[in-house]
């Protein structure tokens, strides 16, 4: 009975099963170190994208600012998009190996997002203030807005316009870090 058993172990059909299984295995092994490599490329290059696209839309907000002293809504609801697409991919960021590039990129996007609530808190409060001037809100006693608070609100919004451009420094070295 043993002999049948050792000559089924010596059969090519056996060292065919086993060269088959081994050879799946390192196949797999491969292809899980080529799709991690693949991985951190798709998320380095998500988070360049975004900062990028984060990068122009702070241009064209300046931009507008300093032609028409103006802040265009449509560039921070851009960048508040941008900062989203962002937070909703953020678990991704486990491919990239490198700690303090990881954190350089949360800390850009924290930054940014700082400074976008503050535009919008400004710009709303600036608008309250505006209201109450011109008798939009009546009833509304808890406000006393005077006409220095809508230039404080609006200098405040414009310093967060251009902190936000003072982050292109930020996001230049973010890009040439890949």
């Amino acid at each position: 009975m043993v002999d049948w058993l050792a000559e089924i172990l010596k059969s090519e059909f056996v060292a065919g099963v086993l060269l088959g299984v081994f050879l799946t295995g390192f196949g797999h092994w491969v292809s899980l170190c080529i799709n991690r490599q693949n991985q951190k490329k798709v998320i380095i290059d998500f988070c360049l994208d975004t900062i990028n696209n984060v990068s122009g839309y702070v241009k064209s907000l300046n931009e507008v600012l300093d032609i028409s002293k103006n802040i265009n809504m449509n560039d921070v609801d851009l960048i508040d998009i941008e900062i989203g697409v962002y937070g909703r991919n953020r678990e991704h960021l486990i491919y990239i190996t490198d700690e303090n590039y990881r954190k350089d990129i949360r800390e850009f996007f924290s930054k940014v997002a700082i400074q976008t609530s503050k535009i919008r808190n400004n710009i709303s409060l600036c608008n309250e203030s505006k209201a109450m001037r011109n008798g939009f809100l009546p009833g509304n006693d808890q406000y006393n807005f005077h006409d220095k608070n809508v230039v404080l609100f609006w200098q405040e919004s414009v310093d967060a316009c251009k902190k936000l451009d003072g982050l292109k420094a930020d996001s230049s070295s973010l890009i040439h870090r890949k």
